[in-house]
């Protein structure tokens, strides 16, 4: 079966997820996953409905495999997994496919991806005024004060995404944790 390669960033899970299923849409299926890297094969156009989740821990972990096959006893498939990533895909003709069975469980999951980002967010804040502040130094020193310039900009993009998803995830708790209260 013939694949085709895509490579592309996502920091917003969400759009990732639209992405993978306009893909499946157009019949092309996602089999692996890694780092910005997408493969797919070729299928029957919307033959698959894909998911994504943040799992509590490592895809490697027990208590990650128990869940993990927990949900491919509904009838979906582990596509790939990447870290605490886990993609999943169940034919469409099964119908609609949602891993968040209440409101709990939906917030409980955008709370450990903004929890993922406000930590990377601070890591790589005390990177760029540590650490960065000594390398581009000794870059500057050695080459030249342009050198330095482009390492602290990299880090400033990272640092801007990582909060701007953090932002965007803690509203998305907000919102979640406002219509729980309306609706108990």
């Amino acid at each position: 079966m013939s694949t085709e390669t895509v490579r592309k960033l996502y920091w917003d899970f969400e759009k990732e997820e639209r992405w993978l299923n306009e893909m499946a849409e157009r019949g092309l299926s996602l089999v692996s996953y890694r780092w910005g890297t997408y493969e797919f094969e070729k299928s029957e156009p919307g033959e698959w409905v894909y998911r994504i989740q943040f799992l509590d821990e490592d895809a490697r972990t027990q208590k990650s495999r128990e869940y993990i096959d927990f949900v491919t006893e509904t009838g979906a498939e582990r596509v790939t997994t990447y870290r605490q990533w886990v993609y999943f895909r169940r034919l469409a003709t099964q119908g609609p496919f949602d891993l968040f069975s209440d409101l709990d469980s939906r917030l409980g999951h955008y709370k450990r991806v903004s929890t993922f980002y406000g930590a990377m967010t601070a890591i790589l804040s005390m990177l760029m005024v540590t650490v960065l502040a000594r390398i581009v130094g000794i870059i500057e020193e050695a080459f030249g004060e342009l050198w330095g310039l482009p390492i602290f900009i990299v880090y400033l993009v990272l640092v801007l995404v990582f909060f701007t998803q953090t932002l965007r995830l803690t509203r998305r708790v907000k919102a979640l944790e406002a219509r729980r209260k309306i609706e108990e």
